[in-house]
């Protein structure tokens, strides 16, 4: 990340959580990129995460990841068992957060996923010794049993496996009343996210999501095709971009990521002429495709909340198609930096043919992204914007009184 303009204020220790000490989501590489720009804005940061290696660009305490989606479905009953009591409370987890708090000193905690690798051992142990302790939501697993329903559903409905509900369901009991208590200050990356947090008790700082800004941008005669980027699973939508391209056959879509709809989508894209599927690629990779694309389309069927890869979008002065869902939809539509159409895939496939030949049109999105994402959510104005929600939280810090 670029170093940070402006006075340096009083530095901090900064201790960031997060399951993953490794790019795996969207929540991952927000949490990492944050700990690089926290340090070029001059404060210490800690990591605490799970995984086989530890982040190699900050002081990073890494514990075993006791499971990954692509392990879990191959877990023997004893092991499956094991995970599940961890993902209750993992020792690991607490010991190491007891041990960072007691060498390292953290003026603050900031939490970000948790669940279920790390449990709400770190959150309780920071509670115990009276560190406060910042939330960013990233999905709605606070106000509901699984992390993309927005229904407030005490129960999972959402998991494949009556296993994977039940373990929703129970840590979702767990996270409401361990977790939530313990919070001195929670951060909503859009207002969709705050609202839905608020209409369920929990008052939260909207502080929309941050993105490097490249140096060049494309023009319009430089761009070829439509891209979609992210996972490959039905809350996505992406079974709406192969419809847009079967109505549009002359415009070259291409689809990059991976998931459960994996096979329907490689299954598409040999029976269509103008559909590429390149499965999951590194970030430079994926930057590039961004930049030399001339639409991004995203038609998420849940309330995403707040997504970098829309954001990345927007800083490459890339389009943005996208539903009237959640925290996408609102940073598409105060940007102006692309379209938000009917969730209806023939809406999106019209969309799709209208703004990709209408430069005019075209030029202007494109111009109102990048203006947006240099103004709203640039890492300047993101770092100076969580200072202050840490001081305020530092400040406004009660100690809990410990139970005889």
């Amino acid at each position: 990340m670029p170093a940070v303009d402006g006075p340096q204020m009083k530095s901090l220790r900064i201790l960031l959580i997060n399951k993953y000490a490794s790019v795996t989501g969207g929540a991952d590489k927000h949490c990492l990129d944050l700990a690089s720009l926290l340090e070029a804005g001059g404060h210490r940061v800690s990591l605490l995460a799970s995984g086989p290696t530890a982040y190699s660009g900050i002081q990073c305490v890494v514990i075993p990841s006791n499971v990954t989606h692509v392990q879990r479905d191959e877990l023997a009953l004893p092991q499956a068992a094991k995970v599940a009591m961890s993902s209750l409370w993992n020792p690991s987890a607490a010991a190491a957060t007891k041990a960072l708090i007691s060498t390292f000193k953290p003026d603050l905690v900031h939490v970000h996923k948790l669940y279920p690798q790390l449990s709400v051992a770190p959150v309780a142990v920071a509670s115990v010794g009276n560190t406060p302790v910042v939330q960013t939501v990233h999905d709605y697993e606070f106000v509901s049993a699984s992390p993309v329903d927005h229904t407030a559903r005490s129960r999972d409905h959402a998991e494949s496996r009556g296993s994977y509900r039940v373990l929703n369901s129970t840590l979702f009991q767990v996270k409401r009343r361990v977790h939530v208590p313990r919070v001195s200050k929670w951060i909503a990356v859009s207002r969709r996210v705050r609202d839905i947090y608020a209409a369920n008790g929990i008052a939260a700082t909207v502080l929309p999501n941050f993105t490097e800004l490249p140096a060049d941008i494309p023009a319009f005669a430089q761009r070829d095709g439509v891209l979609y980027v992210g996972r490959l699973a039905p809350e996505k939508g992406v079974a709406d971009v192969v419809c847009s391209a079967e109505a549009s056959p002359r415009i070259a879509h291409t689809i990059v990521g991976d998931g459960p709809e994996r096979p329907s989508i490689e299954a598409a894209a040999a029976r269509l002429a103008n559909l590429t599927f390149l499965g999951p690629l590194d970030k430079s990779a994926v930057d590039s495709r961004i930049a030399g694309a001339r639409l991004l389309l995203m038609p998420s069927l849940w309330q995403e909340p707040g997504p970098l890869t829309a954001l990345e979008g927007l800083a490459h002065g890339t389009p943005v198609i996208a539903y009237p869902n959640g925290g996408l939809a609102e940073y598409v539509e105060d940007s102006r930096g692309g379209l938000v159409v009917p969730q209806c895939s023939e809406d999106l496939a019209k969309a799709v043919g209208t703004l990709y030949a209408d430069r005019r049109q075209w030029d202007a999105a494109s111009a109102h992204a990048r203006e947006a994402a240099e103004r709203v959510h640039s890492p300047d104005r993101y770092v100076k914007a969580i200072e202050a929600i840490y001081r305020e939280a530092i400040h406004d810090h009660r100690p809990r009184r410990l139970q005889r």
